[in-house]
């Protein structure tokens, strides 16, 4: 036989080309298949294919056949193809195909049926201690990975040098890294909180930094972060012990939020991250919010906490190579507390947008709260039971707006003819589209509060309480919005909600106060001064002055 053809392809599930024989063209050649040596079927190269026409001019030269189950991916194999009546191989034959390195459906249903292929618990225990190791493998993979850009650079510029003496001269220097961690993923939305510590990861990127984030709680993250920070998450990382075990003397910053976290990961960032920057932002203090809430409500068993808390933060600021608080409020208070503290006053972004709908198609008011806090909680019950009653007296057709996340079902039932329970909104836009003006009727709390400021961006005024402001160092325009008693306040109300040319003027002098205060530049000169002096005290008109 003088066989001639071609062995075109092959695949994990099928074969295919094409052969006759030359000495007997009108007869179709008939072929075996083997794999890895072992007979698996035979295929008639009898099949049409127009390309053939132009051997034998008819096509049907042509031969394919699938293996009756797709060999596995994680495998190697050789497949023979030869002419039956004789054994002659087949032009390319054999070809070799490789393992897979995808991880696509073939290959995960390979793996699956033999890890779950075991009858014994010996077997189980092996499968088990091989895919323990194996995950190793992956993170330890997975970490390096992450770290290419910086500390990877930075050996090879070391290794570079040792081999050479030299370093070349265009060789890129390594960004510096920053660790943020919190207790879980920050979203701007739920509270002040989250948008400033959002604000001030864009900060640490903007100053030069490689941004990197961890959360305590991993399996409660609520969405994705920043597109540019890198999140160390599951099942990548179990815990954030072991993101600082796996990347030890990598970071040159690390920031941690809140007392809480600062108490349970400082230590062991002192030991893996020995020459790091520690910085610890304060949020709001926690202590002074709950030796208020126990005055508010009259309940002593909160002062015992508080003392416990206002232990905690001191520590925190303690440990801390310089300490971040965005209230000047909370600032001095810090500084009576210790007085050589390494102290800046940094605030988060606020974008500004004023409301297209003008006055007169707005009316009413809105209180806009996160109902799991206890300080907000109370101050929707003071403003429908207090403060709404005062301003019917004044005029009863104003009415108010209760909007915010988790809103229990007590906060629910003060809806009423003038009072309207919304619940969370997604986008704060259609409150302000609505009303002339915001309150902020806080009788407890601490730090500044986020739904002031998202109010005067907006260019709607905000009455508050005196905590409400607490912190902000509001111009004498906005200042004079401050009342404490329920009377008060709904004067206030009743004056911007009735007079446009007094509600345009607080409304401008609010725009301007955010633009001023609020600003990427002023917040940046503010890190940057947290990052890297030890002993500059900033403050935030010597920041907004820098920054212009």
């Amino acid at each position: 036989m003088r066989l001639e053809g071609n062995f075109e392809g092959a695949s994990r599930l099928r074969v295919q080309g094409w052969a006759r024989d030359l000495d007997n063209p009108e007869v179709p050649v008939s072929l075996v298949i083997k794999v890895n040596g072992a007979f698996v079927g035979r295929a008639i190269a009898n099949h049409f294919r127009a390309p053939l026409k132009q051997v034998d001019g008819e096509g049907r030269l042509g031969f394919e056949f699938d293996f009756a189950e797709a060999f596995s991916p994680l495998e190697r194999f050789a497949v023979e193809i030869s002419a039956e009546i004789d054994g002659t191989p087949l032009k390319n034959s054999p070809r070799i195909i490789e393992p897979s390195t995808n991880f696509n459906g073939p290959a995960r249903a390979a793996m699956t049926r033999i890890m779950l292929s075991f009858e014994t618990d010996q077997e189980a225990e092996q499968r088990l201690a091989f895919l323990a190791e194996q995950t190793d493998a992956v993170l330890a993979q997975q970490a390096r990975r992450h770290m290419q850009s910086g500390p990877n650079a930075l050996q090879a510029r070391r290794k570079q040098r040792w081999r050479t003496g030299v370093v070349e001269e265009d060789t890129p220097k390594p960004r510096p890294r920053a660790l943020v961690i919190n207790d879980e993923l920050p979203v701007a939305q739920f509270d002040a909180g989250s948008a400033a510590l959002l604000s001030h990861m864009q900060s640490l990127a903007r100053c030069g930094y490689d941004v990197s984030f961890a959360a305590a709680n991993l399996g409660k993250s609520r969405a994705p972060a920043l597109d540019d920070v890198s999140l160390f998450c599951r099942p990548w990382y179990g815990s954030v012990e072991e993101v600082l075990a796996s990347h030890r003397k990598i970071f040159d910053l690390v920031y941690l939020h809140r007392a809480a976290t600062a108490d349970r990961y400082a230590p062991l960032v002192r030991h893996t991250q020995p020459a790091a920057r520690l910085i610890y932002s304060v949020a709001d203090l926690g202590s002074l919010r709950l030796l208020r809430q126990a005055e508010r409500e009259q309940r002593p068993e909160l002062v015992k906490h508080s003392r416990r808390e206002a232990a905690l933060e001191r520590h925190a600021c303690l440990r801390a190579d310089a300490v971040i608080t965005h209230s000047s409020f909370e600032a001095d208070l810090l500084r009576r507390w210790l007085p050589k503290l390494n102290l800046h006053v940094v605030p988060f972004a606020v974008s500004s947008q004023a409301v297209s709908t003008p006055f007169e198609a707005r009316a009413g008011l809105a209180f806009i709260g996160g109902y799991d806090q206890a300080p907000d909680v109370d101050a929707a019950h003071f403003l429908a039971e207090r403060i709404m009653p005062e301003l019917a007296r004044l005029d009863p057709a104003i009415c108010c707006l209760l909007a915010g996340s988790a809103m229990p079902e007590h906060v629910r039932a003060l809806q009423g003819e003038r009072v309207e329970a919304l619940g969370a909104v997604d986008d704060l836009s259609s409150i302000f589209d609505r009303v002339r003006l915001t309150v902020a009727p806080l009788c407890f709390g601490a730090g500044v509060k986020g739904m002031v400021l998202e109010s005067l961006a907006a260019g709607i005024p905000c009455v508050c309480t005196p905590i409400a402001a607490e912190g902000l160092d509001l111009p004498d325009t906005l200042a004079q919005l401050v009342a404490s008693d329920a009377g008060a306040i709904a004067a206030l109300i009743m004056r911007l909600h009735g007079d446009a040319a007094f509600n345009a003027g607080c409304a401008e002098a609010g725009l301007a106060y955010i633009a001023a205060r609020n600003s990427n530049d002023v917040i940046d000169t503010a890190m940057r001064a947290a990052t890297q002096s030890s002993t500059m005290v900033a403050t935030l008109p010597q920041l907004a002055a820098a920054s212009l």
